[in-house]
């Protein structure tokens, strides 16, 4: 593993290189293929053929207030971006007011600071729930600026926390160093290449991964609506299903006539590092909740939309592989945009940006996490273990699958206004990908469903009673 970091300022190299001595450090592009390019702030150059964290397009996109407010914008996410390049030491920002400065690497916080109109002050944030919802803020802002890590000023602004500015390239301090500096040492050891050295290799091989410590468990609690069948109408589903257990309700409420109602309701199978186990898990689910509405004339829907302001989604668990900003690329790119291209357009422009954001994703108490941003995808069986599968793979594979066709305002635009068509054209290369890891052997062929519908543009039928494909013995496509 040769790794080379790029910096802009010579204080940088000064604070970092005694804690990386593995690494080379560098102010300008060096030529050789290397394993991992770290971009602290420069953007100089074209990207190599190689693993990076801060590609050069989103380290020079900070620079182009008017793009991260574009970023920022399309993804929900508040922000008033007055600040740049929060500093340590002599040199003080211009913005006076109280605010924090969140660091962060690969989704995780390597510190807090506040700003007291003086100085930066280490600020303690374990167990804060004021600091958990800026943390959480500043994690989307970077995540969506296409960064691996960096620092984010969030403050109140307008009565509200937004992000005040985004930096590539942060100012550190000695103990701040020292953080950032055992963080993308604990990255690189954890990619395939060996050990990390300073000097170019071969690019890093496009082959079989190392096989994982322990296998990804997969979990899921998938979301549906209930209507009449004759009127088409809402039935509440906590009318037949209780709070908890392997059919339950969702958080949502619904008041009527002051009585809450819950719309949306939950299949929970049991978690299981097999997406064959899973599917069974939820056959047995959607058998209990038919069940429940026998001869009620009421039928089960899936999709993006369940009624009018009640979104809908097919929450995946993952256990045993920790949330980071490669899994989260992966699953937006390789899972959520087939989806994506299979829905219906309208709904999904009503479901996001509100809900089913890019990388959005929350821990579980059971120590795994769950991916919110695809819709409900509990159409059929066959759809639904072909989904499970290519959860799977992604989960399994992800260090192999780089690919992001979301990386810039236009792209993520697209996306969130359901325009398909230049997805259409980057699935034959997500695809291709997807076949090349090696979990695609084993799960490939109930995969292949899903790439089918794709390819023929079919878009799925969210109206339609998903509760009659899953009784019915070979079920149907979708």
């Amino acid at each position: 593993m040769r790794v080379l970091l790029l910096y802009q300022d010579p204080r940088i190299a000064r604070l970092l290189g005694p804690h990386l001595p593995e690494f080379r450090l560098s102010s300008q592009p060096l030529s050789g293929p290397w394993d991992l390019v770290i971009r602290w702030g420069n953007g100089d150059g074209d990207d190599p053929h190689a693993r990076l964290l801060n590609p050069a397009g989103a380290v020079r996109m900070q620079r182009d207030r008017d793009a991260i407010a574009a970023i920022c914008a399309v993804n929900a996410i508040p922000a008033s971006l007055t600040l740049q390049g929060p500093p340590f030491g002599r040199v003080r920002p211009r913005h006076s007011a109280v605010h924090y400065r969140v660091d962060l690497f690969d989704l995780a916080t390597v510190a807090v600071y506040r700003w007291d109109g003086t100085r930066y002050r280490h600020f303690p944030w374990r167990g804060s729930s004021r600091v958990a919802s800026i943390r959480q803020l500043a994690r989307r802002a970077l995540y969506a600026a296409g960064l691996h890590f960096g620092a984010v000023l969030v403050g109140n602004a307008g009565g509200r926390l937004r992000v005040l500015g985004i930096d590539p390239g942060p100012a550190l301090s000695p103990a701040l160093a020292k953080g950032y500096a055992s963080a993308l040492r604990t990255y690189a050891q954890r990619l395939p290449g060996g050990p990390v050295t300073g000097q170019p290799s071969s690019p890093l091989p496009l082959g079989d991964p190392p096989p994982p410590d322990r296998d990804v468990v997969l979990g899921c609690d998938p979301e549906f609506v209930l209507r009449r069948r004759r009127t088409g109408r809402l039935v509440p589903a906590s009318r037949f299903f209780p709070r908890a257990g392997q059919v339950g309700l969702d958080r949502v409420v619904l008041r009527v006539k002051g009585v809450p109602h819950h719309p949306i309701a939950e299949l929970r199978p049991a978690p299981s590092p097999s997406p064959y186990e899973l599917l069974e898990g939820l056959r047995r689910a959607m058998l209990r909740a038919a069940w429940a509405v026998r001869g009620r004339g009421i039928r089960f829907e899936a999709g993006t939309m369940g009624a009018r302001g009640y979104p809908i989604g097919g929450h995946i668990h993952f256990s045993n592989v920790r949330p980071t900003t490669d899994l989260l690329r992966a699953l937006d790119n390789y899972l959520t945009i087939p989806l994506f291209l299979l829905e219906d357009p309208a709904a999904a422009r009503a479901r996001r940006p509100r809900y089913g954001t890019l990388g959005d994703f929350r821990m579980q108490r059971h120590g795994g996490f769950e991916y919110r941003t695809a819709p409900s995808w509990i159409f059929s069986p066959e759809f639904s273990l072909a989904v499970l599968c290519l959860a799977k793979v992604i989960a399994t594979d992800f260090a192999r699958l780089p690919r992001n066709v979301l990386a810039g305002s236009a792209e993520q635009t697209d996306f969130y206004r359901g325009r398909k068509e230049r997805f259409r054209h980057a699935f034959p290369d997500l695809w291709r990908d997807i076949e090349a890891t090696a979990s695609y052997r084993r799960y490939g062929a109930d995969m292949e469903v899903l790439r089918r519908l794709v390819e023929r543009q079919r878009q799925l039928h969210e109206r339609a009673d998903i509760k009659v494909r899953w009784l019915r013995p070979t079920g149907g496509e979708f």
